[in-house]
C-alpha cells in the first residue's frame, strides 16, 4: 500500500478531529480566610476546653477551609492561646484551650 504525503496528512487530520478534546477547567482563585477560622476556633474553645480536628472542620469542607483552619490553629498555638497534641502519626489531633492564656 502506497500513500502520498497529502493523503497521510489528511488521515492524520481526520484522526485528530475525531480525538476527544481535552477538558479545560477554569481555576478560580480563592483566598484563605484565616481570620474567620480563628474566630471559629476561639468561639468553640470559649464553650469547650477541648476539641478535636473533626469538631471544627465542616463536613465536606473545601480545601481552602481546611487550610484556613489549619493555619488558624497553628497561629493560635504560636500565640499561646491553645495547645495541639497528636498521640501518633496520622492520628486525630486534640486541641486544648491553654489555661494560662485565660488569666491574661
Amino acid at each position: 500500500m502506497t500513500i502520498s504525503l497529502p493523503e497521510l496528512l489528511s488521515a492524520v487530520d481526520r484522526v485528530l478531529r475525531l480525538a476527544r478534546k481535552p477538558q479545560v477547567h477554569d481555576v478560580v482563585p480563592r483566598a484563605l480566610d484565616v481570620d474567620g477560622a480563628i474566630g471559629i476556633v476561639r468561639a468553640l474553645l470559649a464553650i469547650r476546653a477541648r476539641a478535636q480536628w473533626k469538631d471544627i472542620l465542616p463536613r465536606k469542607a473545601e480545601p481552602w477551609e481546611v487550610l484556613s483552619l489549619l493555619l488558624a490553629l497553628l497561629e493560635l498555638a504560636k500565640q499561646g492561646e491553645l495547645r495541639l497534641a497528636q498521640p501518633r502519626a496520622f492520628a486525630a489531633f486534640e486541641i486544648t484551650r491553654d489555661s494560662s492564656s485565660e488569666a491574661a
